[in-house]
């Protein structure tokens, strides 16, 4: 049986939005670095990788929207990502030209269903914002602008793609732990108020 060709929106689709059980179709990481002139990454400021948000791709004239839609407003990642926006931003309107150091924020979006076979990068967003996806509602939705131009569509090699999936192991079984730890933290707490 022949397989399907998949298309730039067959890619995109795959990331955006919750699969059949609820849950989230993408995992998204956002980057601040500070790249050299012949833009080599001299510095890695901060990272936050996560798969909380829904994600909403729309494009309208030359920009793409993005928006990562947490739970809460009070979601850890979502101030993650603020801090480190604004960081990056202050940053952006004072850097140093002389240095030759510039800062590079990239938002990654890797689709669950394709397993890192296919991601999004989008760098340098013109403009981001945190938001309500419903009017009424609370702010727990980070939205980001990016100009079409720094909108790429990426295939991982089966190299690469093997190491991204020990790494995802690793980070699995750390992140366990995490809520293992957590977990007895409460269990804890729970038992010393009764």
């Amino acid at each position: 049986m022949e397989q399907k060709e998949l298309t730039v929106k067959d890619i995109i689709d795959s990331a955006c939005g919750r699969d059949d059980k609820g849950f989230t179709r993408s995992a998204v990481g956002l980057f601040y670095e500070n790249i050299n002139s012949d833009g080599e990454i001299v510095e890695t400021v901060e990272t936050v990788n996560c798969d909380k948000p829904t994600v909403t791709i729309t494009k309208r004239y030359q920009y793409i929207f993005i928006d990562l839609v947490f739970s809460t407003r009070l979601d850890t990642d979502l101030s993650l990502m603020n801090h480190l926006l604004k960081e990056a931003f202050a940053a952006s309107d004072s850097f140093d030209k002389d240095k030759n150091v510039f800062p590079l924020i990239t938002l990654s979006i890797v689709p669950h269903e394709s397993g890192g076979a296919y991601y999004m990068i989008c760098t340098d967003p013109a403009f981001w914002a945190l938001t309500a996806q419903d009017p009424n509602g609370e702010i727990n939705t980070l939205r980001l602008v990016f100009d079409e131009e720094d909108f790429y569509l990426m295939e991982t090699d089966a190299e690469s793609m093997n190491q991204l999936m020990q790494e995802a192991a690793a980070e699995s079984e750390i992140q366990e732990q995490k809520d293992e730890f957590y977990r007895m933290k409460e269990e804890e707490r729970k038992n010393r108020h009764r």
